[in-house]
């Protein structure tokens, strides 16, 4: 059972790749080598695959930079060309550190704030200091549009030993299988990272946004009306007109799908309209439960648990 503590319009549920699914690039059949990548090193294929999307040419001199830190601000560019974000170029830069339109990193800087991958806490960006590793897992989960959550369990224990801030971003980061740990369950939260290591996070980035759609659901609730056409771009529909409810008197769990005992989770006036849509178009539909966690007395515990629990 699912706790939904507030339905309120139709929402989509959709992998992440859905959050930017229009985020597409075109492959070259062939792309030039960098001269400084060995053949048979693990980021090899994440490096070139980078070049061949456009987003980095390296350091020059058809050098990509092995084993080189990256910066802060070549990161944020790398994810400002990753997401095919349109670069935007102030009259006056965001930071004090980045007042120069001439700069290469001037346009990068400004879109990433802009779109959430940086924020404005301080008055300087740094671009020229090393990014360290929980820095880049912050930025990440920021650009996939993930911020609001990973604040939210911010204060969950983490699952590596040396972290101890910034949990939500890192663990975030770390289950969509963006970066991992170094072993022995650590993370390293301020080492500095290489720019290959940048690359292979780049890639593994871009292969989620990527990933075709499977199926599109949406859950279908109270005030849903108005986006009743929207049934026909779906695969599937949750309706959540039925409330799980226990009656004291006859000490059975029942599900409520009218307007008694004030639920809001009834079958609406006019339910009959989005069920016909969905099956004119085909779509799979589901009826969705609501199951608070109000407590019920247990015969068998003697002790009062959460009706879930109890069911």
């Amino acid at each position: 059972m699912i706790k939904l503590k507030k339905l309120m319009r139709l929402v989509l549920i959709l992998a992440l790749v859905t959050i930017l699914s229009a985020t597409s690039f075109a492959k070259e059949d062939s792309v030039k080598l960098f001269s400084d990548v060995p053949e048979n090193h693990w980021s090899y294929k994440a490096i070139h695959d980078l070049r061949s999307l456009g987003i980095t040419d390296g350091i020059g001199n058809n050098r990509f930079g092995m084993g080189q830190t990256i910066k802060r601000s070549e990161f944020v560019t790398f994810l400002t060309k990753l997401m095919n974000w349109e670069l935007i170029k102030p009259e006056k830069g965001s930071f004090v550190d980045n007042q120069d339109p001439a700069k290469w990193y001037y346009a990068p800087v400004e879109t990433a704030l802009k779109h959430g991958t940086i924020l404005k806490d301080t008055e300087r960006f740094r671009p020229d200091d090393p990014i360290n590793r929980e820095e880049m897992a912050i930025m990440i989960v920021r650009t996939l549009g993930y911020n609001s959550l990973a604040g939210q369990i911010n204060n969950s224990k983490s699952s590596f030993d040396d972290v101890t801030e910034n949990t939500g971003y890192i663990a975030i980061a770390r289950d969509f299988g963006i970066i991992s740990g170094v072993g022995n369950n650590l993370f390293k939260p301020y080492d500095t990272a290489k720019r290959e290591e940048a690359a292979v996070m780049m890639m593994k980035m871009y292969e989620k946004l990527n990933i075709k759609i499977k199926e599109l659901h949406a859950f279908y609730a109270i005030h849903s009306a108005h986006q009743m056409d929207k049934i026909s771009s779906l695969d599937s529909v949750s309706f959540g007109w039925s409330r799980l409810e226990y009656d004291v008197q006859s000490k059975q769990v029942f599900l409520n799908t009218t307007g008694r005992n004030n639920n809001q989770f009834s079958f609406p006036e006019g339910f009959t309209g989005p069920l016909n849509k969905a099956k004119e178009y085909k779509t799979s539909t589901q009826l969705m439960v609501f199951a608070s966690n109000n407590t019920v007395f247990s015969t068998e515990t003697k002790s009062n648990i959460p009706l879930v629990e109890y069911i």
